[in-house]
């Protein structure tokens, strides 16, 4: 992780190409990228330092913020699911929740025996385990942009500075 923290060197450009390969814009936006489910990476760097960033990724379950976290509901029939409630999808009768698999399940409220607070992370564990250390580094790389709200990546003036 140290070699993470300080700043590996990696290309923005093919980073953007790991955000998806990685599953990241399933949850997370960059800049008109991806969904708006987890927090927004655009402007990340601006007011996380790097080893915060790093942290996240790697220890997803160590903080996470009221906006993001899971509930468990154990329905009426002994059905466990544990997700995101998508407040802007929800109703007077149904709860829909978020799952870690990018799947939206709606539940009706009635069928609701139990709900508790998750102490884990939408954001699975060991997102990084399939990359190679390459990819790691470009991913970082490109995460890296959100520092000075460069020109989204592929533009001209990012594809000259990955070179």
């Amino acid at each position: 992780m140290t070699a993470l923290e300080h700043g590996a060197p990696g290309r923005a450009a093919r980073g953007r190409k790991v955000f998806t390969k990685a599953q990241c814009v399933k949850c997370h936006r960059f800049q008109n990228e991806g969904e708006p489910i987890g927090p927004d990476l655009s402007s990340a760097r601006r007011h996380l330092q790097r080893k915060e960033i790093v942290e996240s990724v790697v220890f997803p379950s160590a903080v996470i913020s009221d906006r993001y976290r899971m509930i468990q509901v154990r329905t009426k029939e002994g059905a466990v699911y544990t997700g995101m409630p998508l407040p802007g999808a929800a109703s007077d009768d149904k709860l829909v929740l978020f799952l870690s698999d990018a799947r939206k399940l709606e539940i009706v409220k009635e069928r609701i025996e139990e709900q508790t607070v998750s102490k884990v992370s939408l954001m699975p564990a060991g997102l990084l385990d399939a990359l190679t250390s390459e990819e790691v580094a470009d991913l970082f790389a490109f995460l890296e942009t959100s520092k000075v709200n460069l020109p989204a990546v592929g533009t001209r003036n990012d594809l000259h500075q990955a070179q």
